[in-house]
């Protein structure tokens, strides 16, 4: 028998007490966090796990232990959420529609349609309810990311405390992408150095393939991965449908294989059909002749075949074209032929979305992973854009600058529509026929055109109706709670430390099993620049607020006079029959409703301005006050943190250091296309381009070579009075000696392009000036490039 010595029996003791000691101390803030979050499993994430080894003074003594890793509820579902974009309730073929959607029929074949669906009425809105459950005022988000005002509901940013459902369930032990449009980051917080807090990568989402913003160019897009701007491939067939679709699959593909047993959750959001209407020409073409019949004739088609299908019901009323839209009848032969042209355009890029959608739920089924994948396909996240105005438009950027397009400019570029050298949308009247049977379109949340959207649920383990239809009303803040149904987890009541909102959706789960089930869905506000609305129990009372949609004009119609309609949509599902005279009873208590649920969902004030908003509620600035900045080679900045070189002076410095004849390239470049300006070398002569709006182009060139060596070139904008939007004068120097001088009449007031990148030594996405290819790198030293406001 051993007997310890006293320095032994020393050392046990003082192993004993270091240990007993760190575990006391360690209490607070390992273990007695994780008993914490085990009392309250809505806490997420749940903390440190403790540590169900043992200790011992040497490694004989003690026993390890790995924490063990989080892992989704058994038989969990892989979830698979798409969403369209500007994509109205008369388009696909599986609501009666003129396109062909062969996968969302497939999809509804095997699952379920849902033809009560809501959303916002706008883009940002819709995905930040869709994405937290919660209503888009209550999520900061009462207007899309470009328009935030400060206000609580219209901060553009999520708040902490209405986490997304991607946080949730990477919380819960699944691997989360996604693809496509994002649009809920604010524009200030888009650019190199973030902050990131906003972005997909840090709201829950492992990894991120598409683009920030409202919209983008489908042949040359503004693309991130993760937090990093990259350049698309310069392949003349290359089109970011596919690239996204290849991204998805192969991301889809890796965590399978890896990681069978976990299941995913994927968020595939196109930028189709959102404008530019950009489509491969081989589809394009499949529609040619389509569309010959006009607005009003497929509108009529539509309708017929909606009865037919059963996704309207048979005593549905078809509403008036608007007034102010023409008829089809009334047009010219060449406003025919170019109309008829946009319409093959969208078809072309609705149908292509749809196949490429098809491509993904095709590798799901490859890897034997359909059946427990819960599809959730959205037709839109509005209804359709009214936003080419009453002639369509070339280039979308116009309408956001005040140009009004007219027929002859449109039709300069009619066979080149759907390609890379247009930023296309189609007129108003196929907007509307896109809406049938409803009134309005997108932005208008007052009535169903804006906001009611076709959806498909498909999930084969769990739904066993095939190609059955749901009439139950819901909205775009019922899908994360389904998802948390269907999972099988509860909404956190904390994330991050951040206690949080209680969702404000609820399932549809209990749609699945019982088409004739009572909706649950009672009571929904809508309100979107002024329009607004109010569901309970089966009617609705609606305001439009007056500002036609095609408009940027904002409403004089004032708030508290205006009138206001009443629909029992039980009975009248186009809300085509106004009982507001009839009924001011209901009337009057469903507008009391609204006010209150306006209040308690963060809507007031309501804020009916469009361009004002940016005008009048200036949003943050990544530098405030900065009217000097110094750029180096290979920056690229999105517009809104870029210097604002807009309706002001300014004046630009490259300092360069040629060391070779036949230098050439971009200096420093913003915008593209569609509207921009560029300042650049090519055949020795310095050169300023600008571009407005691609309506109008002035370019500024050097009468002497840029010499050898080191130079300093200069280009000095002198804008001409203070108008917005207003000419002006520009000068270029080498050395300080003026080289060049030229009038610039016209400049974009609000915004230069629509998704282009302010970038120095290159021009990536599309060329300001077709005088060269993008991204024409600068080919010897550029040192820097300063920038002044005046």
């Amino acid at each position: 028998m051993r007997v310890k010595t006293s320095w032994q029996m020393f050392n046990s003791a003082l192993v004993a007490a270091v240990l007993v000691t760190c575990l006391a101390f360690a209490m607070p803030f390992g273990m007695r966090s994780f008993v914490a979050a085990a009392e309250s499993p809505g806490r997420l994430p749940a903390g440190d796990p403790d540590f169900k080894g043992t200790l011992g003074r040497t490694i004989k003594e003690a026993k390890p232990s790995f924490p063990e890793p989080i892992r989704a509820p058994k038989g969990a579902p892989n979830i698979v959420l798409i969403m369209t974009d500007d994509t109205g309730f008369g388009h696909s073929s599986t609501f009666g529609g003129p396109i062909p959607t062969p996968t969302l029929d497939r999809l509804a074949n095997n699952g379920l349609r849902y033809n009560r669906f809501h959303t916002t009425a706008l883009c940002s809105p819709t995905r930040a309810a869709l994405l937290t459950g919660r209503n888009h005022h209550s999520a900061g988000t009462g207007m899309v990311t470009e328009f935030a005002t400060g206000f609580p509901g219209y901060a553009g940013i999520i708040p902490a405390s209405a986490a997304l459902v991607s946080q949730v369930l990477r919380g819960n032990g699944y691997n989360t992408a996604a693809f496509g449009k994002w649009h809920n980051t604010p524009p200030w917080e888009a650019g190199p150095t973030g902050p990131f807090d906003h972005w997909p990568t840090n709201l829950g989402f492992e990894y991120f393939y598409g683009f920030l913003g409202g919209d983008t160019n489908q042949w040359a897009p503004a693309l991130v991965e993760n937090t990093k701007r990259i350049q698309p491939p310069n392949d003349p067939t290359y089109h970011l449908m596919t690239d996204m679709t290849n991204r998805a699959i192969d991301w889809i593909r890796t965590q399978k294989t890896t990681e069978p047993n976990k299941p995913f959750f994927v968020y595939f959001a196109p930028g189709a059909t959102h404008a530019p209407h950009h489509a491969p020409q081989s589809w394009i073409e499949r529609f040619k002749g389509q569309f010959d019949q006009g607005w009003d004739k497929v509108r009529e088609e539509t309708f017929a075949r909606q009865k037919q299908l059963g996704v309207v019901p048979a005593n549905t009323i078809l509403t008036p074209r608007h007034k102010t839209i023409p008829a089809w009848d009334s047009l010219s032969a060449d406003d025919k032929q170019l109309y008829a042209r946009m319409q093959e355009v969208f078809a072309g890029f609705l149908a292509y979305t749809d196949n490429e959608i098809g491509r993904v739920i095709s590798a799901i089924e490859q890897l034997g992973d359909l059946d427990n994948t819960m599809v959730v396909y959205i037709v839109g996240d509005n209804g359709a854009s009214p936003e080419g105005g009453l002639t369509g438009t070339d280039n979308e950027a116009k309408r956001f600058n005040g140009v009004v397009d007219t027929i002859e400019s449109n039709l300069k570029l009619k066979d080149q529509l759907g390609g890379p050298m247009a930023y296309n949308n189609y007129p108003v009247g196929w907007a509307y026929a896109g809406s049938t049977p409803f009134q309005w379109t997108k932005q208008i949340a007052s009535h169903f055109g804006g906001t009611r959207n076709p959806m498909v649920i498909s999930w084969p383990k769990r739904i066993k109706e095939k190609n059955g239809l749901r009439t139950q009303f819901h909205h775009a803040v019922d899908i994360v709670p389904t998802i948390y149904q269907a999972v099988g987890v509860q909404a956190p009541t904390e994330v991050n430390g951040v206690p949080q909102k209680p969702m404000e959706g609820v399932s549809l789960v209990y749609t699945f099993d019982e088409a004739q089930a009572k909706g649950r869905h009672t009571t929904q506000y809508f309100e979107m620049l002024g329009s607004r609305a109010i569901y309970h129990d089966g009617w609705v009372a609606a305001a439009f607020h007056g500002r036609l949609p095609w408009s940027m004009v904002a409403s004089s119609v004032d708030i508290d006079s205006e009138p206001w309609e009443l629909y029992n949509i039980d009975e009248d599902f186009s809300e085509a029959t106004d009982l507001a005279t009839a009924n001011p009873k209901k009337l009057h208590a469903l507008q009391a409703m609204f006010w209150i649920e306006a209040a308690k969902y963060q809507v007031l004030p309501i804020d009916d301005r469009t361009v004002g908003r940016m005008l009048n509620s200036p949003q943050p600035e990544v530098a405030p006050g900065r009217t000097a900045a110094t750029f180096y080679p290979g920056i690229i900045l999105p517009e809104a943190c870029a210097p604002n070189t807009k309706n002001r002076s300014s004046t630009i410095t490259a300092v360069v250091n040629l060391q070779k004849p036949g230098a050439e390239g971009v200096l420093v470049a913003e915008g593209g296309r569609f509207g921009g300006y560029s300042l650049y070398i090519k055949n020795g002569k310095l050169v300023l381009h600008y571009n407005f709006l691609n309506v109008a182009r002035y370019t500024i060139t050097s009468n002497t070579d840029v010499p050898l060596g080191k130079s300093t070139l200069r280009y000095e904008f002198k804008a001409a009075g203070n108008a917005r939007g207003g000419g002006g004068t520009g000068k270029l120097f080498i050395n300080d000696q003026q080289v060049g001088e030229g009038r610039i009449a016209r400049t974009a007031p609000n915004i230069l392009s629509i998704d282009e990148t302010f970038n120095v030594g290159m021009d990536i996405g599309t060329p300001v000036s077709e005088d060269y290819q993008a991204p024409f790198p600068f080919t010897d030293t550029l040192e820097q490039v300063t920038i002044e406001l005046k």
